[in-house]
């Protein structure tokens, strides 16, 4: 099954503007994300980020990690990178997408530096919500991104990247 791309415009225009809250209005708590990258400086500049915007953040660095964590404590969003050491993300996808009791029902975003990849695909097929292209991401266009994915906007879809900001 291969994703529909939304291009920048297209995704700009979902919210009309309108900022999604950092926190869950029922009970004043900050929005729980994960973000599982092995790679040190990319897995700082998001959770960085993210964290500005007034997001709980924790982050992984390999798939053991972040199954660890996501049964320990449950997201509502996991930034999940496909391709790291120990178990890769499409694994940790499958694993979360089948013991909801266990992980809770995270909206899961696969990361990748690879467009059209069988494994973003594969992720797409277990249930991943979309998949973010990390090369050339914008941070502005990443927590836009992030708000419409937590709003129910944006559904299985390819996020293009806007400029080479990360990496």
């Amino acid at each position: 099954m291969k994703a529909p791309t939304v291009g920048a415009d297209v995704v700009s225009g979902m919210t009309g503007g309108a900022a999604i809250p950092s926190v869950t209005a029922a009970t004043g708590e900050k929005k729980k994300l994960m973000i599982v990258e092995d790679e040190q400086d990319a897995r700082t500049m998001f959770t960085d980020l993210l964290e500005s915007e007034g997001y709980d953040v924790s982050s992984a660095v390999d798939g053991i990690d972040a199954l660890a964590k996501a049964a320990a404590e449950k997201f509502d969003l996991i930034l999940l990178d496909i391709v790291m050491p120990n178990m890769d993300g499409v694994e940790v996808l499958q694993k979360i997408k089948s013991d909801p009791a266990k992980y809770g029902t995270p909206i899961v975003v696969m990361l990748t530096n690879i467009s059209g990849d069988a494994a973003v695909e594969k992720a797409m097929e277990l249930g991943a919500a979309g998949y973010k292209l990390k090369i050339g991401t914008e941070p502005d266009a990443l927590l836009k991104d992030v708000r419409d994915f937590l709003a129910g906007k944006v559904q299985n879809v390819e996020t293009e990247p806007v400029s080479p900001s990360f990496t």
